[in-house]
């Protein structure tokens, strides 16, 4: 009779450990992005009276290996700024902060996965 045999518990530490510090990497990766969204949105944003730049905030709902950010602007009248009307041309702030960011967090997350994983 042949017998195998083959301890995994050394294994699954590791893995728990890795997952761990990837769960880490993309809150944090989530919440720097959202910053710099945030940040940028309020340079594009247009200013008459400071409310709608006022406005523009960053919301995270934490889990455990389930992050989110929103970047919003909370008066009512921001997406006829951002989206225009039929009689104002739009004054988009929130879109191209956006996609100024959007690539930051694919590379982001790739470095530092890859740093940690080294």
């Amino acid at each position: 009779m042949i017998k195998l045999s083959c301890d995994t518990s050394k294994l699954e530490k590791q893995l728990m450990e890795l997952i761990n510090k990837l769960d880490k990497i993309s809150e944090s990766t989530i919440k720097e992005g959202c910053e710099n969204i945030e940040a940028q949105a309020k340079e594009l944003c247009p200013v008459d009276d400071g409310d709608l730049k006022d406005s523009i905030n960053t919301r995270y709902n934490d889990k455990s290996c389930e992050h989110e950010g929103y970047v919003y602007a909370g008066v009512p009248y921001a997406p006829y700024v951002e989206l225009g009307t039929r009689s104002r041309a739009p004054q988009p702030f929130m879109y191209p902060a956006y996609k100024a960011n959007e690539d930051f967090f694919k590379q982001r997350l790739i470095e530092l996965i890859n740093k940690e994983v080294r």
